[in-house]
Parts: structure tokens; sequence; C-alpha cells
């Protein structure tokens, strides 16, 4: 049977210190790839989104230029409308897939080390109480 003495309580101490220090830069290590894994997508996707958007401007204004006569506009108005609407949706569905990649990458490292999850959220909770606390003051 191990006796507790000061000595072994200091040494196990410093020892789960030095784990739980371990295990907080690799959970950061993994959310701060995930993060960037995420913000590579998004920035692609905003790029992709911004072509498509030149590439709308350009039919938009294609149509104009062939259909000046007044009877036709409200042919432009409708194709304006469901091209405007056809990129809204693509848009919409790019950044969704976008979210729920950083999502699942974000929960599968979480779940890969939980206890240094914890230890990642006290200290952030701890840190943002500590800045809300001081502004009121």
């Amino acid at each position: 049977m191990t006796t507790l003495n000061k000595n072994t309580i200091e040494k196990k101490s410093e020892d789960l210190s030095k784990e739980a220090k371990n295990n907080i830069k690799t959970l950061s290590n993994s959310v701060k790839s995930s993060a960037d894994d995420v913000a590579d997508d998004l920035v692609e996707t905003t790029e992709k989104t911004k072509d498509k958007a030149v590439s709308l401007v350009e039919q938009i204004q294609h149509l104009v230029s062939t259909y000046t006569e007044p009877a036709k506009i409200n042919a432009i108005k409708s194709d304006v409308y469901d091209k405007a609407k056809t990129f809204k949706d693509a848009v919409g569905n790019d950044v969704s897939a976008t979210i729920k990649t950083g999502k699942k990458k974000t929960i599968k490292t979480v779940r890969k080390n939980p206890l240094g999850s914890v230890a990642v959220a006290a200290g952030v909770g701890a840190a943002l109480g500590y800045l809300i606390a001081s502004k009121r003051k």
C-alpha cells in the first residue's frame, strides 16, 4: 500500500498538471487545425460564390442588352429572379456544407480527447468570465 506523503502528492500533482498541459496543447492544435480547414473551405466557397455572382451579373447584362423592348421586361425579370434564386440556393448549400464539415471535425477532435476538451472549455469560460466581470466595473 502506498503511503500518501507530501512528496508523493506533489509529484502526482505535478505529473497530472503536465499531462493536462499536454492534453490541452494537443487538443488546441487539433481544434486549430480543424478551424484552419474550415477557414480554407470557407475561403474556397467564397471564391466560388464570387465567381458565380460575376457570372450572374454578366448574364443579367447580356439579357438587358439583348432585350431592350418594354414588352420583354417581364421575361427578363423572370429570368433574373430564377437565376438569383438558383444562385442563392447554391451559396446556401455550399456554406451549410462547409459549416457541417467544420462541426464534424470539431466533434471528432473533442471525442478523441474529452478531458482536454473540458480543460480548454473551462479555461475559455474562466477567461470570458474574467473579461465580462472586468468590463462591468
